[in-house]
């Protein structure tokens, strides 16, 4: 008797402490309510995250340019030359501005060269093929007496980089933008690669890539760093200048060589 007992005690124990299948599907549907209503939150909140992270390169590449132009009679470090891939990375690398790994985004992955970015020791003149597909470009028109924007013409050449003191409205001057090479996204959009420099529209292959919640992270000639939505278009869509040199200060509104 005592047993009979005993087993239905357990029985009812069984009983109070089990689900019927219409409340664990209960409990299944809260669960993932729940789920849809933070997953969104938690994804934007990493992709800020992300984006602060890139902002912070943005910035140490701002005041490696800043420590860099008053040793060079305060030119803008050149974007470009034209032989051996010697560029403005490179330059910075080469001469302990900047640490390599700076120039990566974390928002990009399984990118070209990024290994041998994390790994570059150019020469003592900066050359580096690695160091060219950075995920950072540098505003070419203030930056480069190489890159050719016209294909008749060749005046690009013969002007220097941009001084420092002849940004007349600096905050307004792009320095540094999140970059990709244009041609590496036409022909391999799985693995495709940054850009050292970029320029104006229908020109080269270096762009801006809103890669950030579709926009970008912006360094200006004075310093400070802002995410600017639809950056590409927004810094690329206009050029000014003389009409001789229209195609190159194309992001610097104010700018003139004296």
């Amino acid at each position: 008797m005592s047993k009979i007992m005993s087993l239905n005690t357990a029985d009812r124990r069984v009983k109070l402490f089990s689900f019927t299948l219409i409340e664990l599907l209960v409990v299944i549907a809260i669960i993932a309510i729940l789920a849809a209503i933070l997953l969104p939150a938690l994804q934007s909140a990493r992709a800020r995250g992300v984006q602060s992270s890139c902002a912070n390169n943005i910035k140490q590449l701002s005041s490696a340019l800043a420590y860099y132009m008053p040793d060079y009679d305060e030119y803008v470090v050149v974007g470009s030359r034209p032989a051996n891939y010697h560029n403005w990375s490179a330059t910075f690398v080469a001469f302990k501005y900047i640490s390599s790994p700076v120039f990566l985004c974390p928002a990009v992955h399984n990118w070209q060269y990024e290994a041998s970015i994390r790994t570059a020791k150019p020469s003592q003149f900066g050359t580096s093929t690695a160091l060219r597909y950075v995920h950072y470009g540098i505003n070419a028109g203030i930056a480069s007496n190489y890159i050719n924007t016209t294909a008749t013409s060749n005046l690009i050449k013969t002007v220097p980089t941009m001084k420092a003191g002849k940004a007349v409205n600096p905050g307004r001057t792009v320095a540094f933008a999140d970059s990709v090479c244009k041609d590496s996204i036409n022909s391999l959009p799985k693995n495709t690669a940054g850009f050292a420099y970029f320029y104006g529209i229908g020109s080269g292959s270096g762009n801006i890539q809103d890669r950030h919640s579709k926009g970008a992270n912006v360094a200006f000639v004075d310093g400070h760093v802002v995410w600017t939505k639809n950056a590409n278009a927004t810094y690329r869509a206009f050029k000014s200048g003389s009409s001789k040199t229209v195609d190159l200060i194309y992001l610097n509104p104010t700018y003139r060589e004296q």
